[in-house]
């Protein structure tokens, strides 16, 4: 790491480390969406394949702002490593649970995985740490370039295991084993911690400051109340997730109602996660340099016709990963706009706080999108299924046309 002045110039060998962290977090997260709710209904039947992704997904939503706030204290380092042995933790209980036919142990190993999932989205706050307020997007973006391997990493171990059906247990053993050794590289390498490096640069005056208190950041609530527009900003970046979740759910349903195998539907998901992570450092560079509020808008526009053209249009597979392709492309616009006017408002030690914040909001939103969208597609089928999101996207386009502020802000707390 260099200083030079007021900026940051990052290592190799730390940005390397944070997109393997990247990386490793999405294998995860592949692995429990596409192996979860099989594993769940081989314990306890058909009707209850949705208990394992719900489960991680809503216990990673729900430490999100703790482990946020304790990062923005502590430092990322020790936490994101705790993030990675939990999450071990829990996918090597999974694959024993499997072994054994515990359904006990799996239950115990979910909660595991979902905190460590909650622990280990805290990546992105480390990468902006890294980087100066002009660049910061941009570094987010590379660092997330490395969710797109790990998505392809996790979509491979996941194919293998439904072809290879008498080996359920190995693709949870294969991640424990690649979030280990993601632990071990998280501590040994990630030196100096980034929340230390941003501290360097964003608030000199702590390096000769002792006092308790100078290393703590305002309440959320005060963040919100002091800059109004993060709340505009925040409802966009939650929406347009919950929107994409809503859409790949609909898209798995088209899918099988097609009578597509299990290995076409990962091909389409794997395009479509090429297509939210793919462009990800190209769009971390366009929100440096363009305004963000006009770049959030278009994602957001684009998910929104795209969503709305999946019930409206024939589609067969080939199609189908096309629209997925473009949301995902919205999305990655939108979020890394979104993100970036976050980070404009946040000291350096209320990042991961903000951060969990989009997160939890983003989870919850999407839960009931996805839920509200069932009650949708029971009666009027697709086609009012993806109307509903169109009009959920339309809602969001408002209200990033009224309120998201026009001049992309980088606050006085930024370096």
């Amino acid at each position: 790491m260099v200083l030079s002045g007021n900026s940051l110039t990052p290592s190799r060998r730390i940005v390397a480390v944070l997109l393997g962290a990247a990386a490793s977090l999405y294998v995860l997260v592949e692995v429990v969406s596409g192996l979860a709710a099989v594993t769940a209904q081989d314990f306890w039947g058909l009707g209850f394949g949705s208990v394992g992704p719900a489960m991680v997904f809503g216990l990673a939503g729900a430490v999100s702002v703790p482990a946020g706030k304790l990062s923005d204290r502590i430092g990322r380092r020790p936490v994101i490593t705790l993030g990675f042995i939990i999450a071990a933790m829990g996918a090597a209980g999974v694959w024993l649970s499997v072994v054994l036919h515990w359904a006990v142990v799996f239950l115990l190993a979910l909660t595991f995985i979902g905190v460590g999932v909650g622990i280990l989205r805290l990546v992105k706050a480390a990468a902006a740490d890294i980087y100066p307020s002009h660049s910061r997007t941009k570094g987010i973006g590379l660092v997330q370039m490395g969710a797109l391997y790990g998505a392809w990493l996790g979509l491979i171990i996941t194919v293998v295991s439904r072809i290879n059906a008498h080996t359920p247990a190995f693709p949870w053993m294969a991640t424990a084993g690649i979030l280990a050794i993601g632990a071990a590289i998280m501590q040994w390498f990630l030196r100096p911690d980034p929340l230390v490096l941003a501290r360097v640069v964003e608030e000199p005056s702590s390096l000769v400051k002792i006092d308790y208190n100078s290393t703590l950041g305002r309440p959320l609530y005060k963040i919100l109340s002091e800059t109004p527009a993060i709340s505009a900003v925040l409802v966009t970046i939650c929406v347009v997730y919950g929107v994409m979740v809503m859409d790949m759910s609909l898209a798995g349903i088209m899918l099988v109602g097609m009578g597509s195998n299990a290995q076409t539907i990962m091909m389409v998901m794997a395009i479509h996660f090429t297509g939210m992570f793919g462009p990800m450092r190209w769009a971390g560079q366009w929100a440096a340099h363009y305004n963000r509020k006009y770049l959030g808008i278009a994602g957001l526009a684009l998910v929104m016709v795209a969503s709305a053209a999946m019930g409206f249009a024939p589609v067969g597979a080939f199609v189908l990963a096309g629209y997925l392709f473009l949301i995902g492309l919205g999305w990655c616009v939108a979020w890394i706009a979104g993100l970036g006017e976050l980070m404009g408002y946040a000291r350096c030690n209320e990042r991961g706080a903000l951060m969990g914040l989009a997160d939890m909001g983003s989870d919850l939103l999407a839960a009931l999108i996805v839920i509200g969208g069932g009650a949708v597609l029971a009666v009027y089928q697709a086609k009012g299924f993806a109307f509903m999101g169109g009009f959920v996207m339309l809602g969001a386009l408002i209200v990033a046309l009224k309120w998201w502020p026009l001049a992309s802000s980088h606050a006085r707390h930024n370096g």
